[in-house]
């Protein structure tokens, strides 16, 4: 009987060991909370994105430059995009967040902002352009 509890508890510590790894590995190597913000208008903008759960973002993003970053908490709704000091986005926000996100990547013009997701294509070779079609 000792034998069966020990054997029971330590399939309990193994598997939630291994539940607890795995969340710390789907953080780390998925980039669950990675966002991308692209600033393609014509000049360097101070960009401020707000997420649902209260946390926000802010950085000066030079023209046709990126920054990456991540979030920890993004809560569930529409994501505000600031454009020094302007919010650009419509009430249902520039895209969508959920508490578990993949990489986004934002989208931002002179009066407009979009977020996608980021996915990549695994049947595009380095050195093809992703403009062409098969």
């Amino acid at each position: 009987m000792r034998t069966i509890l020990l054997t029971i508890l330590a399939a309990f510590i193994a598997g939630g060991s291994a539940w607890f790894g795995r969340g710390i590995y789907d953080r780390i190597y998925m980039l669950e909370g990675c966002f991308m913000v692209v600033n393609m208008s014509s000049e360097d903008h101070d960009i401020r994105v707000r997420f649902p759960s209260g946390e926000s973002w802010e950085k000066r993003v030079q023209s046709r430059g990126s920054h990456s970053f991540r979030v920890g908490d993004t809560g569930e709704g529409g994501v505000s995009v600031f454009l020094s000091d302007s919010e650009i986005t419509s009430k249902n926000g520039a895209g969508y967040v959920t508490s578990i996100n993949s990489p986004k990547v934002l989208i931002v013009q002179n009066d407009d902002a979009m977020m996608l997701d980021y996915h990549a294509d695994p049947n595009l070779d380095d050195n093809e352009d992703s403009g062409k079609s098969r």
